[in-house]
């Protein structure tokens, strides 16, 4: 029975094209089989995956998240499930057992509420009713496809039907439950966000400046008649960073010309904040996990990177490099796995501290002598590896748990994301990078910490790191204008139609969504308020949000102006100026029928629709200059009139202008339009 997946879509294999299928009676395999645990061969990270747990059920039955061991089903879709992550990221073994226990719950909530159903061994056991039961527990979309993506391999291969099971959307987890649309936080919600990070950055570079020049001073920086206290709390410092110092001889080096940029109160205002004490020096040699995760989420807030992208950066490469036409910069070029080793580049200053250069340049400065800890334990876990791999057995469970710390060695030997948490040494990984020190999620937290110092109808919602690529395509995309082919350069897609497609799910679906309900609500608010329904009110509302008074006010006095035969508003058509109607008589009732509005700076009100009338009455001076004598026509306000008109053009489209001369001039020469104008 081969139950190997058609095409992988996530292939780690430098030979993927050439190599081929594996067949599933392949010894090897066999053993794996029997044994549920097995490494994936992804070239970065090898990942154990245990699959025993499956087989021999999960905790107690008064457990919430029990499940039952079921051998026979997961002997069965073994092959499928190996083909499916054998090659990919850590990330997938999640995503798979994780499926795979929903799954299991489900069968058993079935079980439990139909005793008379048989119990499931088999992908051939399956039923609608297990697909109800899933829907109606509300599996995500993940979790959902990955158990039924294997299922339908295995049944094909078992020369059955494959299931045609519809599901939850596979982003769901992003998605608003109310709306089904996906979450785009408010661009000015993720800047400040990004500028709380940016602060924090800043603290984290001022607390080793401090330190470092403690280091090289060996004396306090503050003044004895300044802040005593302080002094001696410095001192104690001092011999707190002696004692690191002798217990620790590999610690970052300090630079000669260290000087500080701000006063030294300033910086031990902040070191006071941190309260440092003896066993937490060491916060003042190496990072610790906030600085870390805080340099992490920052790169991707101001670069919309991936977070594997980000996560999987190999210090060992050239992955940070001078720009060839500027020293000045730098060019990044980090692997996107998930498009088959794709490269992102990225470009900056390597001189602004909140960059991407200058932080991994620094980190990994600040963090060699760990680095080297790490690079010294692998070799000896290699070295106890290959001794033990000549005397043991290759599934002793020793060999297997040395094999296991040096993957994840060799991981944090790679890793610039390195980090010292008391006296142990740590990185980022995808398991903890969102965690906070307190077991929150560090972006809540962060949050959190901002809600507490704004009011309260101007609380920021929370969000997640993988969300900081949508608010960086929405920065980009209106920033550009709307430019497709910007928004593709930055997001480094391959082509247009991946970015076509992103944005659609992201950044326009998102401004429809909310065109369409700022243009709901403010529908219902008229019908509700006023009974009637206007169509530029609702215009304004749905582009500005709100309507003032004034502005409906001076809408309405708009429309209640005369107009001209040129279409031009009239503030007082009953009093025309006397120059401009000498023999007019006002008596309430009349009205001016000398139509010179342009002359008529006391009552003219140039609208957008007069741009035709304006167009018209040019077109008939033009002929009056021709046909009349230039005596006549030059001691006559007609040229005061034209130039007035040209004057009133610099408020309308060239194109516009052009067509309506165009028309009038035709018009004109062909007897269409006649008219006679005796006034001078």
């Amino acid at each position: 029975m081969d139950t190997r997946i058609g095409k992988n879509p996530k292939d780690r294999r430098a030979d993927a094209k050439t190599t081929a299928p594996f067949l599933a009676h392949s010894k090897n395999l066999e053993e794996l089989r029997e044994t549920l645990v097995f490494f994936t061969e992804h070239s970065k990270n090898p990942t154990e995956c245990n699959l025993t747990s499956f087989r021999d059920g999960y905790s107690a039955p008064d457990d919430p998240l029990y499940h039952s061991g079921r051998p026979a089903l997961i002997s069965e879709l073994f092959y499928a499930l190996y083909d499916q992550v054998v090659y990919n990221a850590a990330s997938s073994i999640v995503t798979l057992r994780w499926s795979l226990h929903n799954w299991w719950r489900v069968m058993d909530h079935v079980e439990l509420e139909l005793p008379s159903h048989p119990k499931v061994s088999s992908v051939a056991d399956l039923t609608e009713i297990h697909w109800q039961v899933a829907l109606q527990l509300n599996i995500p979309g993940k979790a959902y496809y990955a158990f039924l993506k294997a299922v339908n391999v295995t049944r094909r291969a078992l020369g059955k039907t494959e299931f045609t099971w519809r599901g939850p959307d596979p982003d769901s987890n992003r998605m608003d439950r109310s709306t089904g649309k996906k979450i785009v936080p408010p661009l000015w919600q993720g800047d400040l966000i990004r500028h709380e990070l940016k602060h924090r950055w800043f603290h984290t570079l001022r607390k080793f400046e401090y330190f470092d020049a403690l280091r090289l001073s060996r004396m306090p920086l503050i003044q004895k008649e300044d802040a005593p206290a302080i002094r001696r709390q410095e001192r104690k410092i001092l011999r707190w960073i002696s004692d690191y110092e002798e217990w620790n001889p590999s610690l970052p080096p300090v630079k000669r010309d260290c000087t500080l940029r701000e006063s030294a109160t300033a910086y031990r205002q902040n070191i006071c904040d941190l309260a440092i004490d003896s066993k937490g020096i060491y916060q003042g040699f190496f990072p610790n996990q906030d600085d870390v995760k805080n340099a992490f989420h920052l790169c991707l807030a101001n670069y919309g990177l991936n977070v594997a992208t980000l996560l999987s950066i190999d210090v060992s490469q050239d992955m940070l490099v001078p720009h060839p036409k500027d020293s000045n910069r730098f060019v990044f070029t980090g692997i996107k796995d998930r498009a088959d080793g794709e490269p992102q580049y990225v470009e900056g200053l390597f001189k602004s501290q909140g960059g991407l250069g200058f932080i991994l340049t620094f980190l990994i400065k600040r963090t060699a002598p760990l680095r080297t800890e790490l690079f010294n334990r692998l070799r000896n876990c290699k070295e106890e590896y290959v001794r033990l791999l000549k005397h043991t057995r290759a599934e002793d469970t020793d060999l297997h748990d040395l094999k296991k710390e040096i993957f994840e060695l060799e991981a944090g030997v790679r890793s610039p994301w390195l980090f010292q948490r008391h006296n142990e040494i740590c990185w980022l990984h995808r398991d903890n990078y969102a965690k906070g020190v307190s077991g929150k999620i560090y972006l809540r937290s962060l949050i959190e910490d901002i809600n507490s110092r704004r009011k309260d109808k101007q609380q920021i919602s929370n969000l997640t790191a993988k969300q900081f690529r949508d608010l960086f395509t929405n920065r980009i995309y209106f920033a550009s204008g709307g430019s497709i082919l910007t928004v593709k350069a930055r997001l480094n897609h391959r082509s247009p139609h991946s970015t076509d497609i992103y944005l659609r799910n992201t950044v326009i679906r998102a401004e429809h969504w909310k065109t369409f309900m700022t243009f709901s609500n403010a529908l219902w608010s008229e019908i509700r308020k006023r009974g009637e329904i206007d169509p530029t009110i609702l215009a304004k509302m749905v582009y500005d949000g709100q309507v003032s008074d004034q502005e409906r006010a001076r809408l309405r006095d708009h429309r209640n102006l005369e107009k001209s035969r040129l279409g031009i508003g009239c503030l007082d058509p009953h009093n025309p100026p006397n120059r401009i109607a000498p023999n007019f008589v006002a008596d309430g009732k009349k009205k001016c029928s000398v139509h010179r509005c342009v002359l008529c700076y006391e009552n003219a009100v140039l609208l957008r629709e007069s741009i035709d009338g304006l167009c018209q009455r040019l077109a008939e001076l033009e002929y009056l200059e021709r046909t009349m004598g230039q005596e006549a026509y030059l001691l006559s306000s007609f040229p005061e009139e034209m130039e007035n008109i040209n004057v009133a053009f610099l408020g309308y489209k060239e194109e516009d202008i052009a067509e309506g001369l165009e028309k009038w001039r035709t018009k004109i020469s062909s007897g269409e339009h006649r008219f006679f104008d005796f006034n001078s």
